[in-house]
């Protein structure tokens, strides 16, 4: 009996799991997106000779 549970529940779990991660991987996108816009328009601002904030790790 209790298997017949385990195995009822086991579908269940795996699709909110599928859902988390395609939530998960849709707001990651969504802040790469919004990132790269803005990392464009300060490097589009200043010009070519811009140079990331020396606190920032990318220098």
């Amino acid at each position: 009996m209790s298997s017949d549970l385990f195995l009822d529940g086991l579908p269940a779990a795996f699709v909110t799991l599928v859902e988390q991660v395609q939530i998960a991987s849709g707001l990651v996108g969504f802040l790469l997106s919004r990132l790269h816009l803005v990392f464009l328009r300060r490097y589009d601002l200043v010009g070519a000779n811009w140079k990331p904030p020396a606190d920032s790790g990318l220098t």
